[in-house]
């Protein structure tokens, strides 16, 4: 799942639960690099 910068701040809550919840990283893509969100371990 990609998305722009500007959509993950829109939405940054419920995207990160999103991610928290299922396990599957977004990528956001900005002006100069692409960026990965993803779940790295529970606590």
């Amino acid at each position: 799942m990609a998305m722009t910068a500007s959509k993950l701040r829109e939405n940054l809550y419920k995207i990160l639960d999103e991610v928290l919840a299922t396990g599957q990283p977004i990528e956001v893509e900005a002006a100069v690099a692409a960026l990965v969100v993803e779940v790295q371990g529970k606590r």
